[in-house]
């Protein structure tokens, strides 16, 4: 092969074309517009070793309002694990809900977020919930951030 001919030769984008994505995750197109807003998140201060046994995890609510005609849309949520002890993505799925709404019309989105969405597989190759801040994003793609706040585990 020459150089440039495939990705991560030197710098040299294959066939000169952008990293991206045409596409983020979770993009679709819609004819209507939706509106995001009141983001809270409910969990108080939980400690690790409660998130851990399952039993708690936190609560991402917002809100969703229809500004056009009739549409569906995908609420997202995403995490950013601020502090880790092993290397982890930027941006995680945490989970999503799919709304109906007719014009005008608007909704309260709840998403839970357990101890599957904030666990951290160890260099022992083991599940686990470490104590750490996190950063919630909800939207409607993977790269459409439209409300943001955190949330801290002990």
């Amino acid at each position: 092969m020459r150089a440039g001919e495939y990705p991560g030769d030197s710098g040299v984008h294959y066939v000169e074309a952008d990293w991206n994505p045409l596409c983020p995750f979770g993009y679709g197109l819609t004819y209507t517009t939706f509106v995001c807003s009141d983001l809270q998140i409910e969990g108080g201060s939980l400690s690790a070793c409660e998130v851990e046994e399952g039993g708690a995890g936190m609560r991402v609510l917002h809100c969703y309002e229809q500004r056009g005609c009739f549409g569906e849309e995908t609420a997202q949520v995403y995490l950013r694990d601020m502090v880790s002890g092993t290397v982890k993505p930027v941006k995680e799925r945490a989970g999503f809900a799919k709304i109906a709404l007719q014009q005008g019309e608007s909704s309260s989105v709840e998403i839970l977020v357990g101890r599957c969405q904030m666990r951290t597989l160890s260099r022992q190759y083991e599940w686990h919930v470490e104590p750490s801040g996190f950063q919630v994003m909800v939207g409607d793609n993977a790269a459409n951030a439209l409300l943001t706040g955190q949330f801290t585990i002990c």
